[in-house]
């Protein structure tokens, strides 16, 4: 089981330097961890201050991952919005690639043909029992997916890149009832392999998802939510 521990934290913006959130201790560990709160209490911004892609939001406190120093790299963030987190252009199976190998790599890879392609993200999608319907999509165009494929790809290019913690900000929001049991069903296979989701989230019919935990933003804390 892997834990991330803040103390002492404060998450405000930088320009104003006005506190959005004031936590002392909270320590959030693997499995579903739902986030919910009124619109402005820092939902969205606690997420970002974990990502390491919004210098506009500052953070003062102690963070660790199982009591070791915290690694904003290790991070995969999930937006509402897919079509920020994938490239268009690329099939379903080369942002896979691309998420997983660095650039060089990843040419390199894509000039060995489909079959070595698959090959090499094989054994990810093996753990996953929706093997069989990215399959078919593999060698579709990203831009071609319906909103719910192409979400399923961007956690799945998170999840293929970053193990240890993902961050999803509203993933479900837009998607119908079919799709996002496909991602709840994701991520309950993958915090058996240890992942710590937090996920932010207006959908409380989402809070009924078994094992999972929720914290509450309301107070100006992370407040564990009984």
């Amino acid at each position: 089981m892997n834990t991330l521990t803040i103390e002492n934290g404060k998450i405000f913006y930088k320009d104003n330097e006005r506190i959005i959130l004031d936590v002392p201790s909270v320590s959030i560990s693997t499995g579903i961890n739902f986030i919910i709160g009124d619109n402005g209490t820092g939902k969205s911004t606690f997420l970002k201050s974990l990502a390491n892609h919004f210098p506009e939001i500052g953070f003062t406190g102690n963070i660790t991952l199982n009591n070791n120093s915290f690694n904003k790299n290790i991070v995969g963030l999930v937006n509402q919005n897919p079509i920020k987190s994938i490239s268009g252009e690329l099939t379903f199976l080369e942002n896979l690639l691309f998420s997983k190998f660095e650039r060089t790599d990843f040419l390199k890879l894509n000039t060995l043909g489909n079959s070595k392609a698959v090959d090499e993200i094989s054994k990810f999608l093996d753990f996953f029992v929706i093997k069989e319907t990215v399959d078919k999509l593999l060698f579709t165009q990203a831009n071609k997916l319906s909103a719910g494929q192409q979400q399923l790809l961007a956690i799945l290019m998170r999840l293929i890149r970053f193990k240890e913690v993902l961050l999803l900000d509203e993933a479900t929001a837009n998607l119908d009832v079919i799709n996002t049991k496909i991602i709840i069903g994701i991520l309950l296979e993958v915090v058996k392999k240890g992942t710590i989701v937090l996920f932010a989230t207006h959908q409380l019919s989402l809070l009924e998802t078994p094992n999972c935990k929720v914290y509450n933003t309301n107070t100006g804390n992370i407040v564990e939510h009984k």
